[in-house]
């Protein structure tokens, strides 16, 4: 993926926190299967033109944002905060 130009990953996410870090692999502290999303993310960061995005719907089934101070406890964190492109010199 990264040696692929312009690589655009566009993943699903269940809950974000306001630093960014998302957890896309639980719901309500249930475990889902891993899909890759990290992998894709990074595959993207490094590809020369390419950018990486994260979706998701406003608000649960409950009518609860997505967008959270903190992530609900016991989330899976699928990327990180610090998953963005590293500076070039």
């Amino acid at each position: 993926m990264a040696r692929e130009p312009n690589f655009v990953s566009i993943n699903a996410t269940t809950e974000v926190d306001l630093d960014g870090t998302a957890a896309s692999e639980t719901i309500a502290g249930r475990t889902g299967l891993p899909r890759g999303q990290a992998d894709f993310a990074r595959g993207a960061m490094y590809s020369p033109g390419g950018m990486a995005f994260l979706v998701s719907a406003l608000h649960d089934e409950s009518g609860r944002g997505r967008i959270r101070s903190v992530l609900t406890p016991g989330s899976v964190v699928t990327t990180l905060k610090n998953n963005r492109r590293p500076h070039r010199h």
